[in-house]
């Protein structure tokens, strides 16, 4: 009978990202012959390996411990910095994650902006690349750099001063990203004790698309699905490379783009002062599924083609083609991932004439065709 092979993954639990990329290392490897899966958290190696002990491989989150690199079996790592030499490593690419919020929150036609969340590695990669949209865009951003540390309503005012004090003070209509979803949830609190509307003063996104926060928030919360569960298959499949010794170790580390955006009420504004521009994109947000054009934008609104786009760069920060095209593209991600559809499928459902109007676009925006963009995503 075969040596079945033994996985440790040693992931945070307590944590909606942990959770998630357990799911997607025990989906991998569930799908192997010969593979067990040991899910722990903060795991503790012995002092030395005995020749019984049978583990063959491990994927940490963290840094791993020494007496675990004596051991000499492969290890992945799923949280830490590029430049870290412990293992090898599979990892989020926070600074996307930070432009994707970014975009998100540009498209509304915000000007005023900040950012809230931790000062940790992963948070200061997404808040540069949050920052770096932001700024180009012209915009200033304020940063808020901790996590609120009160449980309840009550406490805020006790305990949050700082916070309160940095959010009050913000020009609105703002619109704020955070590290986390469970920091813009109290956010979301804090908003309501300070009786700030949301979405209409401040706008919340977080990141992790934690259905709990998200939705136990009023309004529901958008959030950023940061694409922990392939993370974790990756890393199931890397790992599996490496015991199976179809891979040369030293590699560059793996980084996983975000998957998406999840809107729900906490964003469902637009912040555009500008009558036409607003009606103009509320005529693409509702019919960008058809094959409409800028040009049919323009008979519903008075205004020249060369003015709409002056007014609609200075209030959105893109033209109006642009805009179009970002809303075909984020739904065509959305269907790529989430469903089988067709190409064919895929490109009507996004309002482009064709598979090679699709195609085209995709190349030029997202750098990678439609069907490596789907693999890349299972």
């Amino acid at each position: 009978m075969p040596k079945r092979r033994t996985i440790v993954a040693d992931l945070r639990l307590d944590t909606h990202f942990g959770r998630k990329a357990m799911l997607g290392i025990a989906r991998h490897l569930n799908a192997l012959p010969g593979y067990l899966l040991h899910p722990t958290q903060d795991y503790v190696p012995p002092a030395s390996r005995s020749p019984g002990m049978s583990i063959d491989g491990v994927i940490i989150q963290g840094p791993p411990p020494a007496r675990l690199l004596r051991w000499g079996i492969p290890i992945i790592r799923v949280t830490g910095l590029p430049g870290d030499q412990a293992g090898e490593a599979v990892l989020l690419d926070n600074h996307a994650i930070g432009r994707m919020g970014a975009e998100h929150l540009l498209s509304l036609g915000f000007r005023n902006f900040g950012w809230c969340g931790l000062a940790n590695p992963a948070g200061l990669a997404r808040e540069e690349g949050f920052r770096e949209l932001i700024e180009r865009a012209g915009h200033r951003l304020s940063a808020f750099h901790g996590q609120p540390q009160a449980t309840s309503p009550h406490e805020f005012s006790r305990r949050e001063a700082p916070l309160i004090h940095w959010l009050t003070d913000l020009p609105k209509p703002a619109a704020i990203m955070t590290y986390m979803d469970t920091t813009a949830y109290a956010l979301m609190l804090i908003c309501h004790q300070q009786e700030i509307s949301v979405p209409g003063e401040v706008a919340l996104l977080g990141v992790d698309n934690d259905e709990l926060p998200c939705l136990a928030s009023d309004p529901p919360l958008s959030s950023i699905d940061p694409n922990a569960e392939l993370l974790g298959r990756r890393a199931a499949e890397m790992l599996v490379q490496c015991i199976e010794g179809e891979s040369a170790p030293g590699r560059e580390p793996l980084k996983i783009p975000p998957r998406r955006i999840v809107p729900r009420g906490s964003t469902d504004v637009l912040a555009i002062e500008d009558a036409q521009v607003y009606a103009g994109i509320e005529f693409m947000r509702s019919y960008f599924r058809e094959p409409i054009s800028v040009a049919d934008a323009l008979r519903r609104i008075s205004l020249s083609r060369r003015a709409f786009e002056v007014r609609f760069r200075k209030a959105v920060g893109r033209t109006p083609g642009a805009e179009l095209r970002r809303l075909r593209l984020q739904r065509a991600r959305q269907l790529l991932t989430e469903t089988n559809f067709p190409m064919e499928k895929v490109a009507a459902e996004c309002g482009f004439a064709n598979v090679t109007r699709l195609d085209e676009a995709f190349r030029r925006t997202v750098g990678t065709t439609p069907s490596r963009y789907r693999r890349s995503q299972r």
